[in-house]
């Protein structure tokens, strides 16, 4: 009967570690979940405020933040890339900085932002942090607008100073030509 006893005891213990296995399963299943769900949000909140834009969600296991805003101008011009990564918990980690500015360069984007439920010491609406932008959940839209216009108007600035050196190469090029000296 002892040894019955002792094997029922060990059963019973390997299968309080399976039901707390599973416990602790079920619960970051949840949080993962909850993650997508605010992704899937995100996405849905960009989207309707910049129709003209392109979203991809980064695939679940890929680097790359959550989504890739692709930024075009009134005109659908390409401007930029904004990568987003979103965050739903209950604690600020420091760490999300330094590997969205990873995915950043790995995506070829011209800003990073990470929009969180929980903000940093310090921050109470949004902020530049280590060359990313942090928000709450209820300022996406006003920060990405202000992002927007932001690589827009460089954008724009940048195709200007193009053409302008352009003419001035044409013009230089022009003037120290043989056509313009034997005129």
């Amino acid at each position: 009967h002892r040894l019955q006893l002792a094997e029922k005891d060990e059963q019973i213990r390997a299968m309080n570690q399976q039901v707390e296995e599973l416990r602790r399963k079920g619960t970051s299943g949840s949080q993962q979940l909850a993650g997508e769900v605010l992704e899937l949000s995100l996405e849905e909140i960009l989207r309707h405020a910049f129709p003209q834009d392109r979203f991809d969600p980064v695939p679940k296991g890929q680097n790359g933040g959550d989504l890739i805003q692709t930024v075009m101008s009134p005109t659908g011009v390409l401007s930029g890339k904004i990568v987003w990564e979103c965050k739903r918990t209950k604690a600020w980690n420091k760490a999300w900085l330094s590997k969205l500015r990873e995915d950043q360069r790995a995506v070829s984007a011209n800003l990073a932002v990470i929009a969180t439920e929980t903000l940093p010491d310090g921050v109470s609406s949004f902020d530049c942090i280590e060359a990313v932008w942090v928000t709450p959940l209820p300022t996406i839209t006003a920060v990405a607008t202000a992002l927007r216009a932001g690589l827009i108007e460089t954008d724009k600035a940048r195709r200007a100073a193009a053409i302008d050196d352009t003419a001035k190469d044409r013009v230089f090029h022009y003037l120290t030509s043989q056509p313009f000296r034997q005129r």
